[in-house]
């Protein structure tokens, strides 16, 4: 919360202390008192809602690091600035705010500011936005959130089957994976390790090792992801959680996947192409042995069959 808030809010507290041990029928000694209660109240609800702050941990071990006494500058202010560029671009590919190429469209709001050094294995406090930042849109995910995927992914990598990484890697754009490969692939290269602590959840890699296997199963190389098209029709469509379900036309095996675009408009989906015959090409992706995760990121990819739908969806605007 921030100093204005916080003077708001006591200057009202103060009016209002003063004016109930004013009479009522003393209306010219109230007046003035009223007056600025009535300004304050005004200003108070011009700023909004305060924005919510949340503290995070970033901690470090290992070549850089002197216990819990100091840390190289370079590597410390190049870890803080690649794992802050991870976050930022996890955030715009979860918000839809990313492309293929070009640069990240970022707000304010990602940004996050060191406030101190971490207790413990040496590292350091970051401030992140919180859910009452009026900076995102209602339906965005904030840097928090971010902050806990990002979490949740890295243990994943560390500790989880390929399948269970996959699930996570699902709601991230490929180039956002990319710069959290780059986070673990630098700490590596400098022979060090990471901890996260978010929320009342900490999470740190147990040795080198683990972070260096960590890495290998978020680079590239172990990440599939392509385009794939399937005959068959849509049995079900999921609004609420933007979800689908298809049955393949060939095997009868139903698959289910996620709707990725928000402008995609999921009643006129229904209503075009549910049950009715119709080609599809769906994004799959999928970590290592894991099963693949499909995801339909445009209307156009749906093409209707003789006897099956007559247009494309309409996309809202």
């Amino acid at each position: 919360m921030s100093n204005e808030h916080f003077s708001l809010q006591a200057e009202i507290a103060e009016l209002e202390n003063i004016l109930r041990t004013i009479p009522e029928e003393k209306a010219i000694s109230r007046l003035s008192f009223e007056s600025r209660l009535e300004e304050a109240r005004s200003r108070l609800a011009e700023l909004g809602e305060p924005v919510v702050k949340e503290k995070l941990q970033l901690t470090f071990r290992g070549q850089p690091v002197d216990g819990t006494s100091g840390i190289l500058a370079d590597f410390g202010g190049k870890a803080v600035e690649v794992f802050s560029s991870a976050v930022s671009t996890v955030m715009a590919s979860i918000n839809g705010d990313i492309g293929e190429r070009g640069p990240v469209a970022k707000k304010d709001a990602d940004k996050l500011m060191i406030t101190g050094t971490a207790v413990g294995s040496f590292g350091f406090e970051l401030e992140v936005a919180g859910n009452s930042n009026p900076l995102f849109e209602e339906d965005d995910v904030t840097a928090g959130g971010v902050v806990e995927i990002i979490q949740d992914l890295l243990e994943t990598a560390a500790t989880g089957t390929d399948d269970e990484i996959t699930e996570v890697v699902d709601v991230i754009h490929p180039r956002a994976l990319k710069k959290v490969s780059e986070f673990l692939g630098f700490l590596e290269s400098q022979k060090a390790s990471c901890g996260i602590s978010f929320k009342g959840k900490s999470f740190k890699f147990s040795n080198n090792s683990q972070l260096s296997n960590a890495a290998l199963k978020l680079k590239d190389q172990n990440v599939k992801e392509r385009p794939v098209e399937f005959e068959g029709k849509f049995v079900g469509f999921l609004p609420h959680s933007r979800m689908f379900e298809f049955s393949i036309r060939e095997t009868g095996e139903i698959i289910k996947g996620k709707i990725g675009s928000k402008k995609i408009d999921i009643e006129q989906l229904s209503d075009n192409f549910l049950k009715a015959p119709v080609g599809v090409t769906l994004n799959s992706v999928s970590v290592g042995e894991g099963k693949p995760k499909y995801t339909l990121t445009s209307a156009s990819d749906i093409r209707a069959k003789a006897g099956g739908g007559s247009q494309p969806p309409l996309t809202q605007e």
